[in-house]
This record gives structure tokens, sequence and C-alpha cells, in this order.
């Protein structure tokens, strides 16, 4: 099942789990059969389509939208690659569990959720007859505005169905209240929950993403030397082309697709090296997470022993940053404040055009961040590895999702010198694969 999702996400099939839509899906389009005895089931889908966007049309609503179904796609697979192997849940900050629940969230768009509230005593009545197992009860608006939340589409009124439904649901809102909670495969979860009045659970969500991460590996081996996406469409067009149209299928989308799915796959998998280095060097990984409070206390920049301006400002040109932006940074001073707290990083940095607090998560867990050129999403993912001479590490890997930097991959360092006294930063900034990277140094003295 999670393989099928994966391609339906490729492929824009968005008839059957809402996995990166928001619509209410479709569960008679994806069919479980009994095997026989000695013999396991099988699940078999139906009405499937190639809903490949016409990238060629020049069309904003058409690039917009795609650009939020590439947006999603990736994080869902970062989420698939972090809960296939038991990963943990991504944390949800406090702002982020208010800003959900508040009721302005609603205001665009789905106003129609005051309205079922208002309306919800004579449906909760037709429905009480049509379902004995539904018992009449008053709920808040915020059970409302949380269903839309987790599926934000008119399918979230399978919630109420039943009074089982509405059980799971206040479940789930009181897990996400504790900061557990993935973005969008959590809604595969819901599907499976509402429909069948089963919960899989964080187990069941693990094989699903299991099988999502199998189907990324098979796609991006099958194109190693070409794409393969490309080469089944022209060996079918030869074969069927009188019998299907293959003219409506984008050339450019499955090529946008399949770097999507690409680059998500090649940055889980240079992490996961990483990690492998990690545990190849120290028999206890505790030991090395406990070496990082080391990093703990106040620092001030040292322009004069780091990279010169003009460095600065070539790298922040790289990144896009406009040239004001670039002129103040390279001029600014700046002071960071760093606590360690278990697998948690903050950093507090205060400079004369920002102040900005950062939450890394040690153990690999991915974080969510906003890009300032264009506040479109960035992935980070930290890891804590030993040097070359037996130090501490603690390397912090970008996923840019914006068009004008998604070639791009960027590689933070933080290692300490003289003796605990010296904070050094090395960023690291390769514009496309092949280029050669470029490098800057911010040296902090410790206060």
């Amino acid at each position: 099942m999670g393989s099928l999702l994966a391609l339906d996400i490729l492929i824009n099939n968005h008839d059957r789990v809402p996995t990166v839509w928001t619509n209410a899906g479709n569960c008679g389009n994806l069919i479980i059969s009994h095997g026989a005895k000695g013999e396991s089931s099988q699940v078999l889908a139906i009405d499937q389509v190639i809903t490949a966007l016409n990238l060629n049309a020049n069309n904003p609503i058409i690039e917009k939208n795609f650009a939020k179904l590439v947006e999603n796609t990736k994080t869902y697979l970062h989420e698939v690659a972090l809960c296939r192997n038991g990963g943990k849940r991504r944390e949800v900050s406090k702002e982020m569990r208010r800003r959900d629940l508040s009721s302005d969230e609603f205001s665009e768009g789905w106003g129609w959720v005051e309205e079922l509230r208002k309306g919800y005593r004579s449906r909760a009545e037709r429905m009480q007859k049509n379902h004995r197992a539904f018992k009449r009860q008053d709920l808040p608006i915020e059970l409302f505005q949380e269903a839309v939340r987790m599926w934000p589409c008119d399918g979230c009124l399978a919630f109420f169905e039943n009074a089982e439904n509405v059980k799971y649901l206040m479940k789930r809102r009181e897990e996400r209240r504790r900061g557990r909670s993935y973005q969008l495969l959590d809604r595969v979860r819901d599907f499976i929950a509402v429909y069948t009045g089963h919960d899989i659970g964080d187990k069941g969500l693990e094989y699903v993403a299991k099988g999502s991460w199998t189907f990324v590996e098979r796609l991006v081996n099958l194109s190693e030397k070409e794409n393969f996406l490309l080469k089944l469409k022209s060996d079918l067009k030869k074969q069927y082309e009188l019998s299907m149209n293959f003219n409506s299928i984008c050339d450019k989308y499955l090529e946008k697709m399949y770097e999507t799915f690409e680059s998500v796959y090649r940055s889980s998998t240079s992490s996961s090296e990483d990690s492998k280095v990690t545990e190849g060097k120290s028999d206890d990984n505790d030991d090395l997470l406990k070496r990082v409070s080391a990093f703990k206390g106040s620092w001030t920049l040292d322009k004069s022993a780091s990279s010169p301006a003009s460095e600065l400002q070539k790298f922040l040109a790289s990144l896009g940053v406009g040239w004001f932006k670039r002129k103040a940074a390279s001029a600014a001073s700046m002071s960071k404040t760093i606590d360690v707290d278990g697998t948690k990083w903050i950093e507090n940095t205060k400079a004369t055009i920002i102040t900005k607090t950062s939450t890394l998560l040690l153990d690999g867990t991915p974080t969510e961040d906003v890009s300032q050129l264009d506040g479109s999403k960035v992935f980070l993912k930290t890891t804590v590895n030993l040097s070359s001479d037996d130090g501490i590490q603690v390397c912090t890997d970008f996923t840019f999702t914006s068009d004008s930097q998604k070639n791009m991959s960027q590689r933070v360092i933080r290692t300490l010198e003289d003796e605990g006294k010296v904070y050094l930063v090395t960023l690291q900034l390769k514009v496309t694969e092949d280029a050669e990277p470029q490098i800057v140094k911010r040296v902090f003295r410790r206060v």
C-alpha cells in the first residue's frame, strides 16, 4: 500500500488516498483481497489516472498548483524517510500548535466550518437515525477546526459519522497537542481509521513508510542512466499509440517529479551515511550527544579572524540574497547563545539586522525552517560526528524547496577550537551538484 501511495504522488493520481492533496480521497479505488489459505493478501489498485500537469502551457495557475504539489511531495517523502526506521515524530512547536488551533486559520476558504457547527444539531439527528452507534452530543467548534486541520476538505465530515470516529479524532487531537504529529503521513492513518474503524497506529505507519520508500529506491535505481519514466512512456507509446492518448502526459512534468523524488532520496541517503560514520567511530552515540554540551554558552563574532566580507557577500549572492542584505550582513556585528537540552540544539542569534532562534534535533530528525528569500520551506537535518582529530562536529544539511534554490546543497559544520574558547562555523554551498563548493568561515569567541 505504501508503494502504491508513492506511485500515486508521482503520477498525481489524487483520487485514492489524500496524502499530498486536500481532497476526501476515494476508498473504493483501493481494494484488499483476502488471500487463500497459505497465501498473502494483495492490494489491488483500480481507476488510477496519470494527471501530468501541462507545464508547457505557461499557465500561472498550473505552475502554482505544481509548486504546491512538489512542496507537499518533499514533505511527505522526508516524513517517510524518517518514519520507515521507526524515527521519532517531528516536534511541533507551541507556536505552531496555537496557530493550527486558531479560528483565523480557517477563515479563508473554510468558512463552511462555522456553518457546519451552526447546523450540527440537525445533522447529528439525521446521522443518529442512519447510524445507530452514533449518539448526539454537543461538540466544541475547536473539534471541527481540528478535523479541518487534519484533513482540509469536505472529507473531514467523515470524522463525525459515528461515535468511534469522534473518539479517534479526539485521540489524534491530544497526540498533536503533545507534539506527536506528521504533517502529511498521518493523513494515511486518518483515512484508514475513518473508513475502516481501525487505527493502524505508529507501527502501521512505519509499514506504510517502508513501502513508500521502497518505491522511491526502485524508481531512482531504474533511472541511473536515463529517466526511466520518459523511456517507459516512449516504449508504451510505440505499442499502444492507437488506443491511448500519450500526448496529455507532459514530459516536463515527469522530469520535474522524478527530480523531486531523486533529490529527497539523495539527501536522505547522504544523511544516513553521516549517521553510519558516527556509529562507526563511537561505541555510544549518547556519549557524543553529551560532548555536544561543550558548545553551550555565549559567543561573539570575531570579524578579523573570519573570512573576508567579500567572500561572505559572494556566498550570499550565490544563495540569491539581495545586495542590501548582503552588505548589511557582512558589516553587522553578531552574538550567539547556544543551549543543548538532550537532543535539542537551541541557538539564539542577535545581529544588527536580525534576531532569530533556531532549534535543531541532533538525532537526525528533520526540522523545518522558512527561507528568508521567498518564504518557502527549508528542511534541516542535523547529525553529530567525530572529526578527523576526534573532536566533535555538529553538521546540518539543508534541503531547499524553492525553484531558485532546489538544485543547491548547503552544509553548516560547527566545531570547537582552542580548548573550547573558539566556536568555528564553516558554511559550505554547492550551487549545482557538479559545482565546486564555496566555503566561508565565521569565528566566534567565548564570552
